[in-house]
């Protein structure tokens, strides 16, 4: 996701696996299909008027830019916070 002035490039992947959001398209309930198919017929100026209207709620953007991170993250190994704290000089959880 990229924001600039007035420019918003996003680029949302619907129904693929995303860390802690399983859904498979067959999971979405029907009013999650609604709103879906109604998006996807918009212009792409309104899909942009849209998406710009989301993201200045600004707990939402948050969220996905969370949701992005996990995703880009979803492949690295697990670091235990000892370990994570050693690694930074911050010394261990106990001591």
């Amino acid at each position: 996701m990229c924001l600039k002035k007035n420019v918003v490039s996003v680029q949302l992947t619907f129904c693929t696996p995303i860390v802690s959001i399983q859904m498979n398209a067959d999971q979405h309930t029907p009013t999650a299909q609604v709103f879906m198919s109604a998006f996807k017929q918009l212009p792409s100026k309104e899909r942009t008027a849209f998406v710009q209207a989301l993201l200045s709620d600004t707990e939402f953007a948050e969220d996905l830019r969370d949701i992005s991170i996990a995703r880009e993250r979803h492949n690295e190994s697990d670091v235990s916070l000892d370990e994570y704290r050693k690694k930074r000089n911050l010394g261990t959880q106990n001591g």
